[in-house]
């Protein structure tokens, strides 16, 4: 009955909120910061780790206040479904154009 598919609902939920936070950890999460750090001059460095600060918080903005608009149209577990899937595409992007620069002099990377 009704109980068993409530339990599926919790479950769900929590699979897609940990979903968005794995996909969120992997993509645009750390990469202002490691971008800042290992991609750019050291003269310019911090405005690029600013920067990138500023971008993460507009997009934690953007998740809190879309999330309750988002939630009441289509349930909350469709909501982070759609960020999970918003961070999974991020995810793709980092993994493609973001450079690896583990054990490369910063010359290199450039």
């Amino acid at each position: 009955g009704g109980e068993g598919w409530g339990r599926h609902q919790t479950a769900g939920k929590l699979v897609v909120v940990l979903g968005f936070v794995t996909f969120y950890s992997v993509s645009w999460g750390p990469v202002s910061c490691a971008m800042a750090s290992e991609l750019v001059r050291t003269s310019v460095r911090a405005k690029v780790n600013g920067a990138g600060t500023v971008a993460n918080w507009a997009a934690s903005y953007v998740v809190v206040s879309t999330f309750l608009s988002l939630s009441t149209l289509l349930g909350s577990a469709a909501a982070f479904a759609v960020y999970a899937v918003m961070c999974a595409f991020s995810g793709l992007f980092v993994l493609i154009f973001v450079p690896e620069t583990n054990a490369r002099p910063l010359g290199d990377v450039r």
